[in-house]
């Protein structure tokens, strides 16, 4: 904001509104434009960090045992399909 405005137009946008100043409405006008791009610019790189950081925290890779019956690698389901499991105790 130029130097010389009133306080409350330096506080709000609706301050540099009601002064009535055309020039001053510009002003602030571009202001909160800056001010909204800056921290819509800062908004999309946190949640691009965040769904780098889930995807990475979320990730299964962790080696499956070899299975005794040849079937390393595969889905467990297909391994225990039909069959009744044991609950853990």
């Amino acid at each position: 904001m130029p130097e010389g405005v009133p306080e409350e137009a330096k506080h709000s946008i609706a301050g540099a509104v009601a002064g009535g100043d055309a020039g001053l409405v510009a002003a602030a006008r571009e202001a909160f434009t800056a001010s909204m791009s800056t921290t819509f610019m800062v908004s999309a790189i946190g949640v691009l960090a965040a769904a780098l950081l889930a995807t990475l925290v979320m990730r299964d890779d962790r080696k499956r045992p070899d299975a005794a019956d040849g079937t390393a690698g595969t889905d467990r389901s297909d391994r225990t399909a039909g069959k009744q499991l044991e609950p853990v105790v």
